[in-house]
This record gives structure tokens, sequence and C-alpha cells, in this order.
């Protein structure tokens, strides 16, 4: 029950949409087809039917020419088919999209069609366009507008409310009220009912069409039934276009008197603009020209002086002007604010002289200003910075040139070298000299920063700093010059020394190498292979011989080698080599080794031949076997081939032939029993043959394969054949049957259901039983293709196929076929179009009938009727609408008429069978049409008689409204002639005019007559061009004048009080500032002196120019008012205000001599606090300099001095004195800081007593450095070195009679070894400590160096230290003898001792070195025990005399190395001092080198003890 219940509701919602559906299409289509009727009837058009009417595409063409006032361009005239519709109806489609009307789902197929919703869509959207859519309000749609349109003119109306176009317009009101308000004469609106609709309605509607001539598009019905939007709008508008143009008339009216009047006040203005606008942007351009100039003398003196010049521009000469522009922008805005009022065109200046112009040329001039402010600046700024920077320049480059002459003369000493390791020190020492040298770049190039920073400032010093540095570049490359000579020099005499290390180390590797290349050859020799076939052994010979030859050449080479060699080291005095102990006669018996292996090899090559020989004759016997096995099969293959015939024939010769594969089988007996004794002489591989046993085996298979496969193919053949044979003859029957059937004649019945049956049948024939057929054709095609396919793809000779009925006679007999097909379908068609053509044709002579019988009962109904002409519009519409007939009857009737009687003409002449009715019916339609003209006479006749009756009235308007224009003048006159002051005056005015009351009443009378005309509809008035609007906007314009007359009085009012509060306001400011500047006072520091400089500028920036603004914005007011009081069109008194502009000048002026005498002192401060805070740089700079420099000093004078030696003490007292002459060429520097303090505290600096005292402790801090200086050299100078001395000597003498003694033992050692450094150390040499004589000074290096007896210098040594004590107690602790017997080892002797100097660079670099030379110890040492190694595994042989032997040769004794401290000066040149000594106890002992089959060397001590 309940689903019943829903479906119920479901049917009566869907019935009430369909009614509603139904509803809005029957009430658009009758307002839309009026509102086109409305605009078709200019050409006489119209349509009866919507639906039917637009579908040739015609009348819409017209309706879019009329709308849019265009030509839509040609298109069918005379559509009689649906392609001229449609092409028709794309011209329409196109058009609109044109003009910029989105279409959506609406085509040219929907309007010609007939598709009665969207042709009335497509209505509505021109309606929108080309009515609607130039109704605008803000950001509204059109339709928005609109609404708000009917809003506004009807919200005084009882009863109306508009919020929507449907139910807001349902009872009529809202169309009344839109009439009441523009025409209240023509309804009574009091009288009306919301009760009562349908009266409300048919009044709206009969009065809008018969006074204001706006057709009723909405029935009355329609509106109390179903109010639709679309049409409501579309009516709405028309009411809409109708009232908006005379309320536009009346709104032009009045506008213009205004502008007349006011075009002299703007010209004024404008021209005062212009000249002001000049005036000013000539000052503008003359100072930025004058800003942008650069003529700076270049001196700082000038600088302050263009500094000091441009405040006072800003300042004094800016302001005014400021002021003016301010005055010319507001004499811009009230130009434009009047222009805007009265709406006039907008003022645009002369080019350059507008507002923004002026603006822009103001910001050129700010811009200029902030350029040349930045000028001053920089240049004030690069003068301070000039000397800065040489006070910095002139000592470092002094301190560089000092330098620079002392290590000269060091590169300039040429040292006696004889040995390598003295070669090596020096090169040291260069070294040391490099480093220091690449040290001083960085100062060069700080010397160098300094004057490329003072040319780049292009200072007057320029040429003296370009001097000093090429000076300094010029030295530096000297220097480097001399020290790349010396440095060749050195290595010259190092590389002569190194040839004689080179020789021993060259024979050593070629030695060894040799050796090691007769072991592996000789290996080699042993191991070779001779090949895996007769041919590879036979032809192993040729190559073994000449292997023989190249490697008994290649020894005799290597042996030539050695042997230049060993005549080399014998030429350079070479006896001993510690890299090995091979000599040339060892070589020569390694290379007897040689020859013995080759003699081996031969005697293996032989056996291996005899054995290759016999396997290959069996391999011969298989291959013949083989070939003669691969033969009989293809034999066998060929006869198969030639067994021919039909299918059954073919495969009993095939299967006789094979008999199972028997013969096979015999040959591959015979193949397996060869490969089986091929196999036991070892034979893997067959040259002779590419066939191995398992292939023939595979071939056999394959051949037995082959011969099955040919059976079944011959078989499979056979079935194919059958089938095609089949399908082919029952095709080619059917189709034999069809082409028969269609060859006969066409049966037609005359009528176009009979046509269109046959052709359906013909197309079912086609879609069903012939395209099975087709298929079936396509199977036998490819049953054909399939056979003869595999007949040509077969390996065998097979006889082609020929079938008893082959594809090409079923392709005959198909062709046939479709040509009868073709036939037939040209005559189903040919009569379907006849009978097309005749039914369209009868359609459109009765729709043509239908449609012109409606257009005449129309017209005769109009012509019938008797309208009432009460008004003159009335009178003027009816005659336009019978002058519209007439040209629609002789146009488009007779057109209409003309074209059915042509259309009636076609169908007799076409055979129609109902031809005789069309003509009966083309007559009665004729004579309706002919009896309209009668009509047409006595309407015209009537409607002239109204016309005349109109035209007394709008003489008796024309007579009102003159009189009323000539009382307008007379009454501005009155108020013209009264005088006075702006207050009593406004009072007079008013009283005069009174509000416009007189001129209201004479105006009221011409309202009452123009009342009369506008019931009579009459909107033109032949007798006069005078109407209300415009004799309202001559009262408009006389109130206008007095209002504005009262505001100008006004105006003038607030202008003098306005100048009274100005004046008085910076009156008071002027004596405020006056008292200010008057007394001066500073706090005697840089940064109150800078903010009062500041504040001062920020005033004269800021605070004046914003007061200098006022003052001439007072004097522009001032001479405004008494302008305003001359060119008024009234006598106005003189103005004369409390304040007089004089008297505030004076003031102003007295004002700016108080602010000049301020600025000099506040200016004058600030130098003098610059000054001082340049002088307290300098000093605070010079001070913390010098306490750094005395920071270092005074830690190297307390430092502990470890000395062990007496040159050690004589460096120290070098070192001392150097730093005495130092501190003694300091006291200038200490004077000239003192100077500058006292020169601070004298200019009366705000701290001069820290000062004064950081001066005081400088000096205080001198003097102790001297004292320390004194207790240093006090130390130094001790004689506690006496003691040492005599006791060195004491075991001197002991060491010398020790040596004597031990002879033998001194004499083991060999003749020496070269060390780290490559000095020899002799049998009987000593140790000598002296002071190195030569490059010394502030490096600092205590050197020892070692003599022979004859006092040849033979080595360098340093000092002794904790590590080497250390060394020496370990290495007494070990055997002297077993050390001697190791005489393959490598002694090392460890002298270095920790590194004093702090520099990390210089520590790290020796670290380094220490490393590198331990390494190359051990690289020798393990070179030498594996050659040791390589010599006894390849000569087992030798006797034990030849490893004894290398015994002989031993590493150096000694390795003496040289520690130099090196301490790279400071910045000012001085001797840094060397650092405190570490304690004995915290110093490391550094480990003996231990490696395998190496000890420690004994030093002279230890041998000493032993």
């Amino acid at each position: 029950m309940a689903d019943t219940e829903g479906d119920n509701k479901r049917k009566n919602f869907r019935a009430g949409n369909m009614l509603a559906d139904q509803a809005w299409v029957r009430v658009q289509k009758k307002t839309f087809t009026k509102w086109c009727n409305m605009h078709l009837k200019k050409r006489q058009l119209n349509i009866d039917d919507l639906e039917v009417d637009l579908r040739s595409g015609l009348l819409l063409i017209q309706l879019l020419e009329i709308l849019s006032d265009k030509n839509l361009g040609r298109h069918e005239k005379k559509p009689r088919m649906r392609i001229q519709e449609m092409a028709n109806m794309n011209l329409v489609i196109s058009f609109v999209k044109s003009e910029g009307i989105r279409l959506e789902n609406i085509g040219p197929n929907d309007l010609v069609d007939g598709n009665l919703k969207l042709t009335l869509g497509f209505i509505w959207t021109i309606i929108q366009k080309f009515v609607i859519a130039d109704i605008s309000e803000g950001e509204l749609t059109a339709k928005e507008a609109l609404l708000l349109w009917c809003q506004r003119k009807t919200k005084t109306y009882d009863n109306v409310n508009v919020k929507n176009f449907t139910s807001s317009f349902a009872d009529g009101l809202a169309f009344c009220a839109l009439i009441h308000v523009h025409k209240p004469h023509l309804i009574d609106y009091n009288s009306l009912s919301a009760d009562d609709p349908k009266h409300n309605l048919e009044l709206a509607f009969s009065v809008a069409e018969n006074e204001l001539g706006i057709p009723a598009l909405l029935d009355v019905e329609d509106m109390l039934e179903y109010p639709d939007e679309k049409s409501v709008i579309a009516q709405v508008a028309e009411y809409y276009r109708v009232f908006s143009s005379s309320q536009q008339q009346d709104i032009a009216a009045r506008r213009i008197g205004k502008l007349l009047e006011m075009t002299r006040e703007h010209d004024r203005m404008k021209a005062e603009y212009v000249k002001n606008a000049q005036a000013l942007m000539d000052w503008i351009r003359a100072k930025i020209d004058e800003f942008e100039k650069r003529d700076f003398e270049n001196t700082l003196e000038d600088a302050r002086a263009k500094t000091n010049a441009f405040g006072d521009y800003k300042s004094q000469e800016r302001p005014p002007k400021s002021a003016e522009k301010l005055e010319l922008e507001q004499l811009y805005n009230n130009l434009a604010l009047k222009l805007r009022s009265h709406q006039r065109p907008e003022f645009i200046p002369p080019e350059g002289l507008s507002v923004a112009a002026v603006q822009g040329a103001w910001g050129d001039l700010e811009k200029s200003e902030v350029d040349r402010e930045e000028a001053l600046r920089a240049e004030l700024e690069r003068q301070e910075k000039i000397a800065r920077l040489l006070n910095q320049f002139k000592p470092k480059v002094a301190k560089l040139e000092a330098w620079a002459a002392d290590k000269e003369s060091y590169l300039e000493q040429r040292e006696e070298i004889n040995s390598l390791s003295a070669a090596q020190v020096h090169l040291k020492l260069l070294e040391s000299y490099e480093q220091e040298y690449e040290g001083s770049k960085l100062r060069v190039e700080a010397v160098n920063k300094l004057g490329k920073q003072l040319l780049e400032l292009n200072a007057r010093e320029s040429d003296f700093v370009q001097q000093k540095m090429d000076a300094v570049a010029s030295e530096w490359q000297e220097l480097s010059k001399n020290a790349k000579t010396k440095r060749e020099y050195l290595e010259e005499q190092l590389a002569r020394e190194e040839r004689k290390e080179a020789l021993r180390k060259r024979w050593a590797e070629m030695a060894n190498a040799f050796n090691r290349w007769v072991g592996d050859t000789a290996e080699a020799v042993g191991d070779s292979h001779f090949g895996d076939s007769l041919e590879t052994v036979t032809a192993y010979r040729s190559t073994m011989d000449e292997n023989d030859a190249l490697l008994k050449s290649q020894c005799g080479e290597k042996m030539q080698e050695l042997e230049t060699c060993w005549s080399e080291m014998q030429e350079m005095g070479i006896t001993d080599n510690r890299y090995t102990a091979l000599t040339i006669e060892d070589e020569r018996e390694t290379a007897s080794e040689l020859d013995s292996a080759l003699e081996h090899r031969h005697e293996e090559y032989e056996r291996e031949l005899k054995h290759q020989q016999e396997m290959e004759a069996k391999r011969k016997e298989f291959a013949a076997a083989a070939e003669q096995f691969v033969a009989f099969l293809q034999q066998d293959r060929q006869a198969i081939d030639a067994v021919g015939g039909e299918p059954d024939e073919a495969i009993a010769g095939v299967q006789a032939h094979f008999q199972e594969g028997a013969a096979g089988a015999k040959h591959l007996a015979d193949l397996t029993r060869i490969d089986t004794e091929a196999r036991q002489l070892g034979v893997t591989e067959n040259r002779h043959t590419e066939h191995t046993l398992p292939t023939l085996k595979v071939a056999n298979r394959e051949h037995a394969a082959y011969v099955a496969d040919y059976v079944a193919e011959l078989r499979e053949e056979k079935a194919l054949k059958e089938a095609f044979d089949k399908r082919a003859s029952t095709l080619a029957e059917w189709i034999s049957a069809k082409t028969g059937e269609f060859s006969g004649e066409l049966e037609s019945d005359n009528t176009l259901g009979g046509a269109q049956a046959r052709v359906n049948e013909f197309l079912n024939y086609r879609t069903a039983e012939k395209a099975e057929r087709a298929a079936e054709k396509g199977a036998v095609e490819a049953d054909s293709a399939t056979i003869e396919d595999q007949l040509q793809s077969s390996s065998h000779d097979r006889p082609a196929f020929a079938p008893a009925l082959s594809v090409a006679d079923v392709q005959t007999k198909w062709d046939a076929l479709e040509e009868a097909e073709k036939s037939r379908e040209e005559a189903l068609y040919a009569e379907l179009r006849r009978q097309e053509r005749l039914r369209e044709l009868s359609r459109r002579f009765a729709k043509d009938v239908k449609d012109l019988v409606a257009w005449i009962r129309e017209k005769k109904a109009y012509l019938e009727q008797s309208p009432a002409m009460e008004t003159f519009t009335a009178a003027q519409v009816q005659s336009t609408l019978l002058s519209d007939f007439e040209e629609e009857y002789g146009g488009n009737g007779q057109k209409r008429l003309a074209a059915l009687r042509e259309l009636a003409a076609e169908l007799q002449s076409e055979n129609y069978s109902d031809a005789a009715q069309v003509q009966s019916r083309l007559q009665e339609v004729a004579d309706a049409f002919d009896g309209l003209q009668t009509l047409r006479d006595s309407k015209r006749a009537a409607i002239d008689a109204e016309l005349a009756r109109f035209d007394a009235k709008c003489k008796e308007f024309a007579e009102a409204a003159d009189a009323f224009l000539a009382f307008v003048e007379a009454h501005r006159g009155e108020v013209n002639a009264l005088r006075g002051e702006p207050e009593p005056l406004s009072g007079q005015i008013r009283d005069t005019y009174q509000e416009g009351a007189r001129v209201a009443e004479q105006l009221a009378k011409a309202e009452q007559l123009a009342q009369e005309l506008s019931a009579m509809n009459i909107s033109k008035n032949p007798h006069t061009q005078l109407t209300v609007p415009t004799l309202k906007e001559a009262a408009a314009k006389l109130a206008d004048y007095v209002k504005e007359y009262l505001q100008q009085l006004r105006y003038e009012q607030e202008q003098k009080a306005l100048f009274d509060r100005r004046a008085t306001a910076l009156t008071e400011w002027i004596d405020e500032t006056r008292a200010t500047y008057s007394e001066p006072s500073f706090d005697n520091t840089l940064e109150g002196a800078r903010e009062a400089v500041s504040a001062f500028n920020e005033y004269r920036k800021t605070g004046k120019a914003s007061r200098a603004a006022d003052k001439n914005v007072i004097v522009s007011l001032g001479a405004n008012i008494e302008r305003r009081l001359a060119n008024s069109a009234q006598p106005r008194p003189d103005f004369a205000p409390a304040l007089p502009v004089a008297d505030i000048e004076s003031r102003w002026a007295s004002m700016e001599a108080l602010e000049s005498q301020y600025g000099d002192a506040v200016y004058a401060e600030l130098a003098r606090q610059e000054q001082l805070a340049k002088l307290v740089a300098q000093f605070d700079s010079e001070k913390s300099d010098m306490n750094a420099w005395a920071d270092k000093k005074e830690a190297y004078l307390n430092a502990e001095d470890a000395i062990d030696t007496l040159s050690a003490m004589q460096v120290q007292l070098n070192v001392l004195a150097s730093f005495e002459e130092e501190l003694n060429a300091s006291q200038k520097r200490l004077s000239d800081v003192r100077s500058l303090a006292d020169q601070i505290v004298a200019d009366n600096y705000a701290q001069k007593d820290r000062v004064r005292s950081d001066a005081d402790q400088l000096a205080e801090r001198w003097s102790k450095l001297a004292r320390l200086a004194q207790e240093k050299r006090a130390r130094l100078s001790s004689s506690k070195f006496d003691d040492h001395c005599k006791a060195f000597a004491k075991h001197a003498d002991d060491a010398a009679a020790f040596f004597g003694s031990q002879k033998e033992v001194i004499a083991s050692l060999g003749k020496g070894h070269e060390g780290e450094w490559g000095a020899a150390v002799p049998r009987r040499g000593i140790v000598q400590p002296v002071a190195h004589t030569g490059y010394l000074g502030e490096w600092g290096a205590a050197m020892r160096v070692l003599y022979d007896e004859s006092g040849n210098e033979i080595g360098w040594r340093g000092e002794p230290g904790a590590s080497e004590s250390s060394r020496k107690k370990k290495s007494k602790r070990s055997s002297s003898k077993k050390n001697l017997k190791k005489a393959d080892s490598t002694t090392e002797v460890s002298g270095d001792k920790k590194k004093k100097h702090s520099s990390k660079k210089h520590s790290s670099k020796k670290d380094g070195e220490s490393s590198s030379s331990s390494s190359s110890k051990k690289k020798h040492s393990s070179k030498k025990h594996s050659s040791k190694k390589e010599g006894e595994s390849s000569s087992k042989k030798k006797s034990k005399s030849k490893r004894s032997k290398s015994k002989k040769h031993s590493e150096e004794a000694a390795a003496i190395e040289v520690s130099a401290e090196v301490a790279a000066p400071a910045e000012e040149d001085a001797v840094e001092p060397a650092p405190e000594a570490e304690p004995e106890a915290a110093r490391e002992p550094e480990p003996a080198a231990q490696e395998e089959d190496v000890a420690p060397e004994a030093t002279q001590e230890d041998v000493a003890s032993e």
C-alpha cells in the first residue's frame, strides 16, 4: 500500500512538472512571437508560428539585421530543401557567435528541425544581447540592474514590492507604478487595487501600447495563470527603453549653463598654474646643473667649505621653493576640484609642466642633492684617508730597505765546497733564507697595498709613493736573482758528489737485476711447451732456435752494460759499495748458468716430436671413414626426393626405398671401431675432419626423421584438396541463383511506402545473406592459398594445384552478381527520391497557404478596427501602423502570394495526384488578399482627420516659456545689485532670493501647460525649442549662481581665518627658535658635537624646512586672498590682517641671523673634536704597537739561557746587542708619543688624564726594558765556561791517545761512509767546537764544524742535546764487538737534538726531513738484504768465499746532521729572543733505529770507552 502511495506521488509530481513545463513554453512562445513581430514589422514581415516559421532561417536573418543594423551577407532567398535551410541557419549561428553571444547546446539542426524549447532559448539569447545587455548599474548584471531600476522607481508606491520578475508583477500594480512614476496623468494609481489584478494588467498594457507606443508582449491570462520570468523581463525592458530616453534628455539640458559660466575662472587658474610651474621648473633645472658639477680643489679645506655652502642652501634657499611647490600643487588641486565638480574636461598642463612633471623634477633635484652631499662626504673622507695611509707607508718602507741591505751581503758570499755534507748544509742555509725571503713578501705586499691605495686615491704624494714602490720591487727582484745564482753554484757542487753515489746505486741495481733475469729466464726455459700437434711441435724448432739466439744476445748486452758501469766506477776511483757485495766476476759466472738450461730444453723437444707423428696417422683414418658415411646419407636423401606423383603413390615409393635405415647402421659400426683406437693413443681432436662420432650418429637420426616428415606431409595434402572441392561448388550454385534474380525489371506501386519497403528489403539482403556468402567466398580463397603455399614451401618436388573449379572461376561469378546488385540499387533509390520530393512540395504548399491565410485574417481584423485617438501620439501611432501595413502589403505580401503560385505550378508539373485541389486552394487565397486594399483606403481617411486638432495647444506653451526666461534674467540682476562684507552680504542675498520661491511660482504656470501637452502625448512642439526641462534648467542655473556666490563669500571668510591661525602659530615658533640659538653650549665630546651638528642639520632639513614652507604658504595665502578680492566680480574691501606678511618676514630674518651664528659655532666645535679624535687614535695605535713590542722583548729578556757551548753564548750576546741597538732606536718613537700626548692634553681632551697616565706608563716600561737588558748581559758575560773548556781539553787529549792505540779497531770501520749529509768521517778525525763564521746573526744558529788532522773541514754538526746523551748511554750498553762484525748492517748516528725554535713552520719541516732520512736508510738496508737473497737463490753453487767477500763492504760509519735554529724576523725586523731551554728531566730520549740485522752505530765516545 505504501509503495502504491509513493508511486502516485511521483506520478503527480511528474504530471505537475509536465504542466509547468508546458505553461512556460506556451507563454514564452506567445511573448517572443510578439517581440519578434514588433521588430519584423519594420520590414513588413510577420511570424505566425514560432515553431514553424523560423525553420528556413529567413526571418531570423531579417530580425538580426534589424537589431544589429548590419547586413548578414548572401543567403538563400527561397530555401526549398533542408540543405538550403541549414545554410541560412549556419549563417545565423555564425553571426550570433561573432557578436560575442555564447550558445549552449543550440545548433542549426535544432532550429531547422523546429525544436521549440531550443528555439525559445535562442530568441531569449538575442533579447539578452540586443535589449537587456545595455542596462547596467555598477557591477550588477543586466537582469539585476533592470530589477534595481524597477525597485527604485516603485519604492514609494503602496502594495508594490518588486523582488523578482514573476510574482512581483502578477497583480499588475508594478506595471501601473512604472507608468505613473513617469507619466502620472495617464493612470490614477490611487484608484487601483491589488485584489483586481486582471483590471490592473489590462489597464497597464493598454495605456502602454496606446499612449506610450510600448507593445503588449504579455497576455493578461498568462500573467494570472503563470507569470514567466523571461517574458516579463522582455516586457519590462521595453518600459525601460522608453522611459530612460526622456530622462536622459532632461539631465543633459541642466548641465549646459554651469559649464559656460565657469570657463573664465578656469582659464585664469590655468594661466596662473602655467606661470608658476614654469618659474619653479627653471629654478630646479638650474640647481640640478649646479649640483652635478664636481669641481673640487683636492684639499680638505675646500671640501669643508663646499659642505658648509651646501648646508646653507638646504636651510635657506630650498625651503621657500618647497613652499612654492606645495602652493602650486594646491592651485592645481583646487582647479581640478572645480573642473570635476562642474564636470569639465581635466586640465592637462603644457608638456613638462604637469604636477607629475614638477614632482619628478623635484625628485631629480632631491637625488642630485643626495649625490652632491655624498660626493662632498666622499671627498672629505678621501683626504683624511690619504693622511692615515701615508703615516703607515713611510716607516714600513724604511724597514724593508734596511732588511734588504743586510741580506744582500750574505747572498754575495761564495763558500768553498769539498764534501757532500758541506754542500747540503749550505743549501739548507739557503733554503732558510728563501723561507725568510718568502715571508718578507707579505710585508712587501702590505707596502704595495698601501701604495696602491694612495695611488688610487690620487694623493699629492703619488710620485713619491710610486718611486718607493718601484725601488722596493727592484730590490726584491735583485734579491731573488742573487739567491738563484747562489743556488745554482751550490747545486753544481752538490751534483758532483751525488754522481759518485749514483754510480754505486746503479751498479747494485744492474747486478741484482741481471741475477734475477738469469734465474727467471732459466726457469722459463725449463717450463717450455712445444705444442699439442705434429705441426706445432715441428714448427716450434725454429721458434726454439730463435729464442736461444735472442736469450744469448740479451745476456751478452746485459753483461756489456755491467762491464761499462764497472769501468766507470773504476775511473771515478770507487772501490767500495755499501749497496751490494757483487763484483764483475760474480756476474760472469752467473751468465754461464743460462747455457746449461738451453741444452736441456733441446733433449725434451726430440721426445715430444716422435709421439705426435703416431697420433696424426690415426686421425687421417677416421676422417676418410667419416666422409664416406656423409656421402652415403646425401645420396640416400636424393633418391627419396626423386619419388613423385599424387600423395598415395608417393607414400608407397618412399617407404619401399628407405627400408627403416639398415644401410646407415652398417657405416656407423666401422666408425665406432676407429674412434676407440684413436682415443687409446690420446687423440682428443682431429683437424682433418669436422665430424665426430656423436655428430655422425645425430646425422643418421636426422635422416630417418626427414623420411618420416615427408610421409606425413603427403597425407595432409590429400585431406586439404578434398575439402576445397566441396566448398567451392556450393558457393558457385548460390551466386548463379542471385544473379538471375537481380537481372529482372523493378516493380513499383508508385508510393513512398512501397519505395521505402523495397529499399529496406535490399539493404537487409546486403547486411545478412550476402555478408554470409562473402565470408564463405573468403574461406574458399583461404583454402586454395593454404594448399598452394604448402606445395610451394615443400622441400620435395610436388605438382601444382589444379582443382575442377578454381578460385578465379568463383571470382568471375561474384563480379557478375555485384554488377546486377548495383543496377538494382540505383533504380530503388531513384524512385525513393522522387516520392520524397513530392511529399516535401505538398507540405510546403500547405504551410505557405496556412501562413498567408493567417496573415490576411490578422490584417483584415486590424483594418476593420476603429481605435480611439485622444492624443497626438495615439494618432501618430495609428498613422505609422497603417503606413507599415501598406509597406508590408505591397512588399512582403505580394512576394508571398507570388511564391505560393510558383509552388502550385511546380506540383502540377511533377504530375502530383492532388494537383486539382492545389489549384482550387490557391484561388481562394488570392481573392482574400485582394479584399484588403478596400479596407485600407477607408482607415487612412479617418486617421488624417485626427491629426489637425493638436496644434493650438503647442502655440500657447511657447508664449509662456518665453515669459519665464525673461523673469529669471530680471531676478539675477536684483541679486547682482547687492554690496557689502561677506557675513552681512550673505544674509541680504538670501532675503532677496527667498530660496527661489518667486521663480517656482512662475515656473508652475509653464509646467501646467506642459502637462496638458503631455496628456495629448505631444513630445515635440513645432512652435518652440523650449521645454519644461529647459525652463527648470534656467531656474536651476539661477539657484546655482546664488549658491556659488554664497560659497565664495564663505570661502573668503574661511581663508582669512586660516591666515590668522597660521600667522600666529608661525610667529610663536620663530620666537622659540630665536631663544634656542641665542646662547650655544657644548659638552666637550666628539659624540656631543656630532649630536649637536646632527640636531642642527635635522632642524634645517625638517624643522625649519617645514616652517619655511608654512611661511611661504602664509605669504601665498595672503596673496591669494588679495588676488581673489581684486578679481571678484563685485567690489570687495582690502585685506588687513592682525599680523601682516611684512612683520612675519622681519621676524624670520632675525631668527636666521642667530641660526647662522650658531651653525658656525657648532661646526667649529665638531672640527676641533674630530682633530682630537684623530690624535687620540694615533696615540692609542702607537701605544698598542709599542706595548706589543715590549711584551715580546720583555719575554725574551726574562727567558732562561740554556747555553751549552761557548759559541752559543756568543750568539746570545750578539742577539742581545741587536736588541740594545733596537731599544736605543725606539727612544725617538717614545719621545714622539710623549709629544703627541702633550698636544692632546693641551687641546683640553675630555679624557686627557687617561692619555697622560698611558704616556707615563709607556716611559716607565722602556726604563724597565733597559734594566732587564743589563741584567741579561751580566748573566751571559759570566765565566762559567772556563771549567768546561779545561775539562774538554783533558778528555780530548785522552781520546787522541786512545785512537792511536786502537788503530786496527778503527780501521775495521773502513774508510768511512757518507751520512745523511754526505760527510765522510775520517779514521783519526777530531771534533773542534767553533762558531760558524758564515751566515749568523738574526737566525741565531749555533753550529759545530768537523775538521781532520790537517785542519780541513769535513762536516757540520749541531749542538748535542738531551736526546743524544740518552742515545749515547743506550749505545754504550751494546757490544762494540758485535757491531763491528755486522758488515751488512746500516749504522746510524742520531745527533739530533730537540728543536728550540717556537715556529711551527720550521719545526714541522725539520721533523719531515728527519723522518725522510730514517726512511731512506731503511730502504737502503732492505735493498741490500733482498739483493743478497736473490744472489743466493740464483747461484747456489757459489763458494762461501764470495759471501764473505761482501762483508768487506760496509755502510758509512756515521751520519752527521745539522740542526740550525732559524727564526724569521718580525715585521719591525727585531731579533726574536730564543725560548727558554727545556729542563733536562722533561726531555724524551729518542729511541735508536732498530731494524733487522742493523744495530745502532757506536759514536766516537763509545769507541773511546771500548
